[in-house]
């Protein structure tokens, strides 16, 4: 593709990929702007959700950021849309790439960009995963989707949890804290 030449709409996950990785090459402006605003038309579609699973799924960091933002998109301007059981599955999903990029070694960027989609999500959905910095910390010490009643025996032992894991845990309760600052008491979901 020439720079002059406008940027299709991808018809596949490979190409929405490749999309993103072009970002990071040696292009025009007028190429970046073209390729983000395809992006973002992508990522306000109602296929979005689709689209951030597929690209959380990926091997690139660079792709799975996007496809964290794509979430954290998504919730700010459709989580109203979603029926309690869709709810359910993308408070599970989250929590576990969220685990999965804290235990794996992921970039911190993308473990801080999923923290941050975890925190719009429970900013929408407040009575969701409750507990929630209990619920994750339980669920980052055993590497998996905590379930309720592994949440109440967590808090009868005393964990050792390695740095990493903590550093998780941390920068999520501090974009919660600053994210909650924010919304107008009046206004939240009670």
């Amino acid at each position: 593709m020439s720079d002059d030449i406008a940027i299709q709409e991808p018809t596949s996950i490979a190409e929405v990929e490749s999309l993103i990785l072009r970002l990071y090459d040696p292009v025009s402006p007028a190429v970046v702007a073209s390729i983000q605003e395809v992006l973002q038309r992508l990522q306000k579609s109602p296929q979005a959700w689709i689209l951030a699973r597929e690209l959380l799924s990926r091997p690139s960091e660079k792709v799975r950021f996007f496809g964290a933002l794509t979430l954290m998109v998504k919730l700010n301007t459709d989580s109203a849309s979603l029926k309690p059981e869709d709810a359910d599955e993308l408070f599970s999903s989250i929590l576990g790439w969220l685990v999965e990029s804290a235990v794996d070694g992921s970039s911190s960027l993308v473990t801080r960009k999923l923290s941050s989609a975890l925190v719009i999500f429970f900013l929408h959905f407040p009575t969701r995963g409750h507990p929630c910095l209990r619920r994750l910390l339980c669920s980052l010490y055993l590497r998996r989707h905590a379930s309720t009643d592994e949440i109440a025996e967590f808090w009868s032992v005393q964990p050792a949890f390695e740095p990493r894991i903590l550093e998780t845990a941390i920068v999520f309760a501090t974009d919660l804290i600053d994210e909650a600052g924010k919304v107008d008491v009046n206004s939240a979901e009670q």
